[in-house]
């Protein structure tokens, strides 16, 4: 990982936010929201993933999967859920959909997909793309 991609990119471990059990889709994005300090940028039900960008351009907040994990305890994706973390919403989406596909030719999508939470593996994959 290069220096840059440091600045964008500071665990965090330990923290601990109330109120997110017994919740629901809208409340999962919320706790997500809150623990990470990223906005939601979309949410795919169907594969269980958010999309996240980071609230401070500066830095983000990436903590250990097991404490994002209890966002999801109560819910029907406790299993298997991961949040993919880009450095702005236009990158936020799957490399093969269409309107992702233009950011392909510089290495513009691959550059902004900082991080990749995985919730079956309980991971943190800093910059999965490169």
């Amino acid at each position: 990982m290069n220096s840059s991609m440091h600045k964008f990119l500071v665990a965090l471990g330990g923290v601990i936010v109330a109120g997110c059990s017994q919740i629901s889709g809208g409340e999962i994005a919320d706790c997500v929201s809150e623990m990470l300090d990223v906005q939601i940028v979309r949410m795919d039900e169907n594969n269980q993933r958010f999309f996240v960008v980071p609230n401070d351009s500066a830095q983000i907040k990436v903590t250990a999967a097991d404490d994002v994990n209890h966002c999801f305890e109560s819910s029907p994706w406790k299993d298997n859920w991961s949040v993919s973390v880009f450095s702005a919403s236009q990158y936020a989406g799957y490399k093969d959909e269409k309107n992702i596909i233009q950011y392909h030719k510089d290495g513009a999508w691959s550059k902004a997909y900082l991080a990749e939470i995985d919730g079956v593996n309980k991971t943190v994959t800093y910059s999965p793309a490169i």
